[in-house]
């Protein structure tokens, strides 16, 4: 069996935008024929309403990924972030 990751466009009745269509990518397993048969359930990235946006997103993430490595006892958590300055979670989706 062979896998490889693969943009999978998926019509979800619970996803709210694009007509409940959305993108993601997932491992895609073929058969010995080399079609593709069976997808993880869930993307590896998040979910998104196009395409365009999804590859715009992976680009960024490559472009800083080679940015290199931080080691997480460097980081805080963003909850954490926001309670030290006052800022509930749901404000913060206001302004992204």
């Amino acid at each position: 069996m062979t896998w490889n990751y693969r943009i999978v466009k998926v019509k979800d009745p619970e996803w709210s935008h694009n007509n409940g269509i959305k993108y993601g990518i997932c491992e895609v397993y073929y058969n010995e024929n080399g079609k593709p048969y069976a997808r993880t359930e869930d993307s590896m990235i998040d979910w998104y309403d196009s395409e365009e946006e999804m590859l715009h997103d992976l680009e960024l993430m490559l472009k800083d990924a080679k940015k290199g490595i931080l080691e997480d006892k460097d980081l805080k958590g963003l909850s954490e972030h926001l309670n030290s300055l006052n800022i509930k979670e749901e404000e913060l989706e206001e302004w992204t």
